[in-house]
């Protein structure tokens, strides 16, 4: 078990470490600005595949002069190589070190990149997948569609809370979350386009897949589950009958 030292620096560095059957382990960091939540990408040209007019995703509102490179495309650059032989349904331990905690957990290949991959991008400075960067600053691996509906809702007001506070507008409605995961998963079909052309095995793809998925589903689950949450804050509803 590693030893994980709580650190507060200009970034936040999240490490995946995966561990086979063989017993290689792969170690994959994600390195990203506290203020910003977008990593830092080295000077050195990102391959073909990563190019922004490559398989170009619907809706991308970026221009090749001055983003040469598709973002989220280049977080992705570093991590496909040690993932190509691996297939999806393979059994790994998986340790992800979060600033001071571990968690450990053993799932599929495909859960454990679909993770990481999900981070990676999330953080990566495309901004049809902005929405979700105050997630990816509090991180939580391998989270239940109730996690993360509980997580997407809540993150999604907390920034309504905040625009309020800056403009005056005052606009509490989840209408707006739909359009961000339509966002996503046009991101999501896009990055999948790239993956055909450079993955050998199915990790990788089937791992844009899960991802895809969830993010489409997630919409109906809120509308469908949210009110499941209601009972928890029911102390909340308790308190304004009261005051009223």
């Amino acid at each position: 078990m590693r030893r994980v030292k709580k650190t507060e620096g200009t970034f936040v560095e999240i490490s995946y470490q995966i561990k086979g059957g063989d017993g290689v382990a792969h170690t994959f960091i994600v390195r990203f600005d506290r203020q910003t939540l977008e990593q830092k990408f080295d000077a050195v040209a990102a391959p073909a595949w990563a190019a922004l007019e490559t398989d170009k995703c619907a809706g991308c509102p970026l221009n090749v002069h001055d983003h040469p490179f598709c973002p989220a495309a280049r977080s992705l650059a570093a991590v496909i190589p040690v993932a190509i032989p691996m297939v999806s349904y393979s059994r790994v331990e998986v340790e992800v070190a979060i600033e001071g905690r571990v968690v450990h957990a053993e799932v599929t290949v495909q859960d454990a990149m679909s993770s990481l991959i999900g981070l990676c991008m999330a953080t990566s400075g495309c901004p049809n997948l902005a929405f979700l960067k105050p997630m990816a600053r509090f991180h939580v691996p391998f989270a239940t569609m109730a996690e993360t509906i509980f997580r997407a809702t809540s993150s999604f007001l907390l920034g309504r809370y905040f625009q309020k506070k800056a403009t005056g507008e005052e606009n509490f409605s989840l209408s707006g979350l739909e359009s961000a995961y339509g966002r996503l998963h046009e991101v999501n079909v896009g990055m999948a386009r790239r993956l055909r052309r450079v993955s050998e095995g199915d990790a990788n793809l089937n791992a844009i897949v899960k991802l895809d998925m969830f993010a489409q589903n997630l919409p109906y689950a809120i509308r469908d589950e949210l009110e499941s949450l209601a009972p928890y804050y029911i102390h909340v509803i308790q308190e304004k009958e009261t005051l009223d």
